[in-house]
């Protein structure tokens, strides 16, 4: 998911709890509920077609790119190493 965001592409995620957390709510993605075939046709189909809806997504991800540098994915990772 960082990987896509961070190079502007739209994430359509299953609604879980990781996936909320990182999707920010649905603010920088797409969210649909588990087992829901018919919404996961249509989050797929905004992300192809509705490019008003996709292109506010894709703003609001790249805005959370320095979340992604190398030094503060060390930072979180040794804070979980040594609480």
């Amino acid at each position: 998911m960082a990987e896509a965001q961070v190079i502007g592409k739209i994430v359509v995620a299953t609604r879980i709890p990781i996936n909320v957390k990182r999707l920010e709510n649905g603010r920088i993605g797409l969210l649909v509920p588990p087992g829901d075939a018919n919404e996961l046709t249509h989050a797929i189909l905004a992300a192809l077609f509705k490019s008003e809806v996709v292109q506010q997504k894709i703003e609001a991800a790249k805005l959370t790119i320095s979340k992604f540098h190398p030094r503060q994915c060390l930072r979180a990772l040794v804070q979980l190493l040594n609480p």
